[in-house]
């Protein structure tokens, strides 16, 4: 499914058992992507904005991924069992929440602006990759859970919110230059 220059408030999309492929181009905005069981891929290219809706993702190797400016504010980006990959730029991530599933998940986030934020690797051996632009870290939380996992951080780093790596033998980067 692709859909390009659209807008779709209060708006739900659905894809079923099996590996959906949704590509969103220009879409003004979106509420909800809801998909089944399956690896899935959603692409988002051009500005969109997520309304504080949710893309919602089954078990499977799901794919999401957006390289333009995304309003994620009130956002939840849900992947769920399976070796799930997310990558974002993100123009706005503020009080959104990005959440692996069971499994080795990776998760990678430009985020411009936006705080209160959660990162939640879930189970299996992440990892979980952030860019920060000034002040966006602030009350952020990233939890890690149980597996082996890794946390690199770029950017501002001045944390008022948790780092919580959870059980595992855990890696931790932090770079401010």
């Amino acid at each position: 499914v692709t859909l390009s220059a659209s807008v779709l408030t209060a708006a739900t999309l659905k894809g079923g058992a099996g590996g959906d492929t949704i590509n969103f181009s220009g879409v003004g905005a979106i509420d909800n992507v809801m998909l089944g069981d399956g690896s899935d891929v959603v692409t988002y290219r051009g500005a969109t904005d997520l309304l504080g809706g949710s893309v919602a993702a089954g078990a499977g190797a799901d794919l999401l991924s957006g390289n333009a400016a995304i309003s994620a504010s009130g956002a939840s980006l849900l992947m769920g069992a399976g070796k799930d990959t997310v990558t974002l730029t993100a123009s706005t991530f503020g009080s959104a929440v990005a959440k692996g599933g069971g499994n080795d998940d990776k998760i990678t986030l430009n985020i411009a602006a936006g705080t209160d934020w959660t990162i939640d690797g879930g189970a299996g051996n992440d990892s979980v990759f952030i860019t920060a632009a000034a002040g966006t870290f602030d009350s952020a939380d990233v939890l890690l859970g149980v597996g082996n996992d890794s946390l690199s951080v770029n950017g501002d780093i001045s944390v008022t919110g948790l780092i919580d790596a959870g059980v595992g033998d855990d890696s931790l980067s932090f770079n401010t230059g």
